[in-house]
């Protein structure tokens, strides 16, 4: 079991680290008018996912010791304080080809662009998978009823 949910893990990361990059590209090009080569996008995508990961952990750690659920407020702690090293992280590994780094500013758009798309794509699978479920539920409790 085990095995199975490490290979769906993997596979959900490496999904989320290429469109993570498309998102960067397309961050980039429209904030800052250039498109940065698919390689140092996708690094800066897999390095951005895995430290924000990492930070979430962090923050979990304690309140499952405790045998806490994840509070509402520790996962918007943990998506600000991912959004800011994601865009630290974009602003240092993203490079225009005239000026250099693109900075924290404008990261913070590409970051913004990243986190809002994600989000849409969370909450429609979020709704599409919690209306399949209800109807899995329904379909149950007619054939017990």
């Amino acid at each position: 079991m085990g095995a199975v949910t490490a290979g769906y893990f993997l596979w959900g990361a490496a999904i989320a680290a290429l469109l993570g990059t498309g998102l960067i590209l397309l961050g980039t090009k429209l904030t800052c008018k250039f498109t940065p080569p698919f390689r140092v996008a996708y690094k800066a995508s897999v390095v951005a996912w895995a430290v924000a990961a990492m930070i979430a952990a962090a923050i979990d750690f304690p309140f499952r010791l405790l045998g806490h659920p994840f509070p509402l407020a520790t996962l918007i702690l943990a998506l600000v304080v991912g959004f800011s090293v994601s865009a630290s992280i974009y602003g240092r590994m993203l490079r225009h080809p005239e000026f250099g780094p693109i900075g924290y500013g404008r990261a913070c758009l590409v970051s913004a662009i990243q986190f809002a798309v994600m989000t849409g794509i969370s909450a429609g699978a979020y709704a599409i998978l919690r209306n399949q479920a209800q109807a899995v539920i329904d379909a149950a409790m007619r054939v017990r009823g």
